[in-house]
């Protein structure tokens, strides 16, 4: 509108509004039009009642072109005379309604969910798939099916699909390299973790030597491996760290790139559902992807290390004390159970 343009398209323009908005919206656009040529694509027929050429849409092909009082006058032969007596009827029964459920508490207002209503007719989308807030949704079917029987209402289910590990570790296939890096980090902390203990276990069994110069020496090289394996230490974990968040943070960028993807693609209706009221739909784009973030990323990098301890910590048994190891893999199932147990029932202090 600010450059004036010489051919003016407004498709749906004051769909969106209620009825006093419409109202103002529509007396500038009204007065915006003069002296310019205007197509108007619109459900709401009130704003195209002033065109001075209508044209009704069919499967896809002109059913009825004249003026408004000119396709006013077929009356029941006139499919646009149709829509208009249906769309008067719904708004007063929208008013009779809301006036009646302004009597009532407010606990009990809107306790149902209005359904999206879908046409089962040639007539194309119908203009009444808006949320209707006003009123209760059974008055609203009762009215909807005097005024057009050919209508049916349906609810349009959501199905939710299992998550796949698969399917988000090929999404993070263009960051393989840094996953191979990260991973090799994840090992190597892992692996220093169980030399670190047989270390410290070592210089404690060197204090219960009576030789003091030999404790010394001995406590003296392990203080220097102590350091080696502390630095070891903070390079892979910075590795560890470093390339598995960057593995993450890409794989957050698809996912909330699809998510807003496939939710531009639905209809208009679907947004005025109370479940994807534009907050909530915000919440799932910062929140899901951000727990896919940490079920590829954070996760995978601690299993991974892990796995690597609990590897390199057996095997280290096995050599070293081989009897008192198998004692040790006997146990641990034990461990994990009474882990598992405590987490499943926490006990309350009084």
């Amino acid at each position: 509108m600010l450059k004036n343009p010489a051919i003016l398209l407004l498709d749906e323009a004051t769909s969106a509004l209620d009825s006093e908005s419409e109202k103002l919206v529509q007396e500038a656009l009204d007065r915006f039009m003069i002296g310019r040529t205007t197509l108007v694509i619109a459900h709401r027929l009130s704003t195209i009642q002033k065109a001075d050429l209508v044209a009704v849409l069919q499967q896809g092909s002109v059913s009825e072109i004249g003026m408004h009082e000119e396709l006013m006058r077929k009356g029941d032969n006139g499919v646009y005379a149709k829509l208009i007596r249906m769309q008067e009827m719904a708004h007063e029964t929208a008013l009779n309604n809301a006036r009646k459920s302004s009597a009532r508490p407010s606990s009990a207002r809107n306790s149902v969910s209005s359904p999206i209503i879908a046409r089962n007719s040639s007539y194309g989308r119908s203009p009444f798939s808006r949320r209707l807030s006003d009123f209760s949704t059974s008055d609203f079917s009762l009215s909807l099916d005097a005024a057009y029987p050919n209508y049916r209402h349906e609810k349009l289910a959501f199905k939710e699909q299992a998550s796949s590990f698969w399917r988000l570790a090929k999404m993070n296939s263009p960051e393989w390299a840094y996953a191979l890096v990260g991973s090799i980090g994840s090992i190597v902390c892992g692996s220093l973790s169980a030399f670190f203990a047989y270390v410290l276990s070592a210089v404690l069994s060197v204090y219960y030597n009576p030789n003091h110069g030999y404790m010394s020496r001995e406590i003296a090289k392990y203080c220097y491996l102590l350091i080696g394996v502390s630095s070891a230490a903070l390079i892979f974990n910075t590795l560890q760290h470093f390339f598995w968040d960057v593995v993450g943070e890409n794989l957050t960028k698809r996912v909330r790139e699809k998510m807003l993807a496939a939710i531009m693609k639905n209809e208009m209706a679907w947004f005025d559902q109370e479940e994807n009221e534009s907050s909530r739909i915000a919440a799932r784009l910062a929140l899901d992807a951000n727990n896919v973030r940490s079920a590829i990323g954070d996760r995978i990098s601690v299993i991974m290390q892990n796995s690597a301890l609990m590897l390199v910590a057996c095997t280290a048994g096995f050599v070293l004390q081989w009897r008192l190891a198998l004692v040790l893999v006997a146990v641990f199932p034990v461990v994990v159970a009474a882990t598992v147990l405590q987490v499943c029932f926490p006990t309350t202090k009084s």
